[in-house]
């Protein structure tokens, strides 16, 4: 009876799931349907309610940026731009369109420079996701263990030197992958980004309403998130200049 009880359950989680999925690619390619007929308020409220179903994908941010890009929603599109990439840190369409429309922004930010060196770091750093470095780690720990396996079973000297530098080469790998995702892991949730939504965001000089008005971003700007005050955020932009906004005027990528 247990036994048939079990199996009652998988089945019915399996056709759940099943069903989610079946749910989810209609909803992507209606709203890709939608947006090929230039309807991008549809598209983009189909897009946004396969993300409520926790069905996230790089393509679909990708998409739902393109579509508020067109509806010359700035800030979001940034956004979904943004966290595509943090998806899928090296693909070029993305980031290509990112370009574009970071110059779309009003504010004129110039990053701090960074040596040649650290150019490299943050390259090597953003080569792939955290997920992506771990499905390679996986995927390494698998070739190790088909290879101490030939190396167990096989008979001839020097099939077995091959087999056991093979089973190296692919432990050393797989330990920099590892270091790497843990790295780029620790990284991302300990410097958060956001970008800002509102059209204009007064800047203050301290976490407070009677504070001077250092300057006003504008939306699509991108900003570091550092300390919480009340309903303040001290962020800093890309010059490194640290302000203070209000916690209503951004969203998390």
């Amino acid at each position: 009876m247990k036994k048939q009880l079990v199996l009652a359950v998988f089945l019915l989680m399996s056709l759940s799931f099943s069903a989610q999925n079946t749910s989810v690619q209609e909803r992507f390619n209606k709203a890709n349907e939608a947006y090929n007929n230039a309807k991008y308020e549809k598209a983009a409220e189909l897009y946004r309610s396969i993300l409520e179903l926790d069905s996230v994908s790089a393509e679909l941010h990708f998409n739902l940026a393109n579509t508020e890009l067109k509806q010359n929603n700035l800030g979001q599109a940034i956004l979904h731009y943004e966290k595509a990439l943090k998806l899928k840190p090296n693909q070029v369409s993305f980031q290509e369109n990112l370009a574009y429309a970071n110059s779309l922004t009003v504010d004129e930010i110039q990053s701090i420079e960074k040596s040649q060196l650290q150019i490299y770091i943050d390259k090597f750093n953003f080569l792939f996701s955290v997920d992506q470095w771990s499905y390679l780690v996986v995927s390494l720990a698998a070739l190790m263990f088909f290879a101490f396996l030939a190396y167990v079973f096989s008979t001839k000297t020097f099939t077995k030197r091959l087999f056991f530098t093979g089973f190296i080469v692919f432990l050393v790998l797989a330990a920099i992958s590892f270091s790497q995702a843990y790295r780029l892991d620790h990284l991302q949730q300990s410097q958060q980004y956001a970008i800002i939504l509102s059209e204009e965001v007064p800047a203050l000089a301290e976490p407070n309403a009677r504070s001077s008005q250092v300057l006003t971003l504008h939306e699509g700007t991108k900003v570091k998130l550092l300390s919480k005050f009340n309903n303040y955020q001290e962020v800093q932009l890309a010059d490194g200049t640290k302000i203070w906004i209000s916690t209503k005027a951004f969203k998390k990528i």
